[in-house]
């Protein structure tokens, strides 16, 4: 079931996006321009149907850690200890943070991306194929 309703997602300026069920990318046309805050009806009502849920880099300086590399994630849940972070259903890592920067990167040998804006992560208990 999807964990749109987390606690620490549950913040009036972070916006979502509807994601099909089993998948990995929005299927909305701007998305990234728009979303749907955590409470929306439209959006409970796509995840109460089985539909995936992305929360959308950007909104309300939300910045997202994604975290490819198991030695990687060892390093990074010391650094960001007390960081809220979520195991992604391959066993890697999100680490969501609040942060001015807003430059998206891709980490060295494709070990993971920071995502700042224009993207997003399916939010915690999303099932994919």
């Amino acid at each position: 079931m999807n964990e749109i309703n987390t606690p620490q997602l549950q913040n009036e300026e972070f916006r979502f996006c509807k994601v099909e069920k089993h998948k990995k990318k929005p299927f909305e046309l701007n998305w990234q321009k728009q979303g749907y805050k955590f409470n929306d009806l439209t959006m409970l009502n796509h995840i109460s149907l089985g539909g995936n849920a992305g929360i959308i880099a950007g909104f309300g300086n939300l910045r997202i850690l994604d975290i490819d590399d198991k030695k990687l994630i060892e390093h990074f849940d010391k650094v960001l200890e007390g960081t809220f972070a979520v195991e992604t259903a391959n066993g890697n890592r999100h680490y969501y943070i609040i942060s001015e920067y807003d430059k998206n990167h891709v980490l060295a040998n494709k070990s993971g991306e920071f995502r700042a804006k224009n993207m997003m992560v399916l939010v915690p208990g999303c099932e994919v194929d």
